[in-house]
């Protein structure tokens, strides 16, 4: 029996946004693709980190954070959690 690749979880990087946008037909299928450009340029936007899922080298699982500064709560920034999408093959399966 083949051990199971190992899983990898990092931030993505702007060589990532082709992985990440066909990751995002799992999200809401059928949905308008954003343009290659665009994708990156949001990959590359301070404040903003969107992290990925790896089995084997394949994106299987990601979300974004957004760290919005703030001048609450004693100026301190807060993040956002969205996108958060697993490939619909890899759903409800554990490590």
């Amino acid at each position: 029996m083949t051990a199971p690749s190992p899983v990898l979880t990092r931030p993505l990087g702007t060589d990532d946004a082709p992985a990440l946008l066909a990751l995002y037909e799992h999200l809401n299928p059928g949905d308008a693709v954003a343009p290659l450009a665009q994708a990156r340029a949001v990959l590359a936007q301070p404040g903003l980190t969107h992290y990925g899922r790896f089995q084997a080298d394949v994106l299987i699982a990601s979300c974004n954070l957004a760290v919005v500064p703030n001048l609450t709560r004693g100026g301190r920034s807060y993040g956002v959690i969205e996108n958060v999408v697993t490939h619909a093959q890899w759903r409800g399966q554990h490590e």
